[in-house]
């Protein structure tokens, strides 16, 4: 066989071995959005997301924006992103999470939010997909049971950037698993609730409820030097 019939086949090797790692992950693009990473079938993740790209992000088949940007971020547009979502018929759930001061609360929010059948697929974003891959870390850590170093290498994938984030992600999902073991050894009294596939000490705060629009308040003001 001469050399030459190989040619086309050698070709589409290279192309296929030249292609980035986030090509090959399953990521692809929509017209207005930044990062954007198929994660798999039930949830994308990315970062600044324009207005004018939500339209376009329902017709994907996206039931649920999570929205982690703070209002009052440069171009965040959050009032006028909740009211394109319900222009386009898609769910459109605030949670704005402080990448300078990280409230667990907000990760248990999204949990919850993420978990729903009824809100899945869900599209998740922040300004750049750090914050966004941190609290899907912290899902995988918590809710798939992932192996850490698997859960760490797919969040920086998505756009996790923050040596810091990842630490809190991580720290978030011990403390959960800390506290359900703590109350399986001592036998208490009082039932431990299960919240979005696991189980909490009886004595744990409770997740707030998140309804299609919602608002957390964000503590802190602004990051100060903060990657979004």
């Amino acid at each position: 066989m001469k050399p030459a019939r190989f040619a086309p086949v050698l070709a589409l090797l290279l192309t296929i071995s030249c292609a980035s790692p986030v090509d090959r992950a399953g990521s692809t693009t929509i017209a207005g959005v930044r990062n954007f990473t198929e994660v798999d079938p039930t949830v994308a993740c990315a970062g600044a997301t324009d207005v004018d790209a939500i339209p376009r992000i329902a017709a994907r088949g996206y039931k649920t924006i999570v929205n982690l940007r703070l209002s009052t971020e440069p171009g965040a547009a959050i009032e006028a992103s909740r009211t394109a979502a319900a222009a386009a018929g898609i769910g459109f759930v605030h949670l704005p999470f402080n990448s300078s001061a990280p409230d667990a609360a907000v990760v248990d929010a999204f949990i919850t939010t993420v978990t729903d059948p009824a809100r899945q697929p869900v599209f998740i974003n922040c300004a750049s997909a750090n914050r966004a891959g941190a609290l899907w870390l912290a899902k995988r850590l918590v809710v798939d049971k992932w192996d850490q170093a698997k859960a760490v290498e797919e969040a920086r994938r998505i756009g996790l950037s923050s040596v810091a984030l990842e630490k809190f992600a991580i720290d978030y999902a011990m403390r959960i698993s800390m506290s359900s073991h703590s109350s399986a050894a001592a036998g208490s009294s009082k039932t431990p609730r299960r919240i979005h596939g696991r189980t909490i000490a009886a004595n744990t705060r409770a997740i707030p409820k998140c309804t299609s629009p919602v608002t957390m308040t964000a503590r802190g003001g602004i990051p100060r030097a903060a990657s979004f």
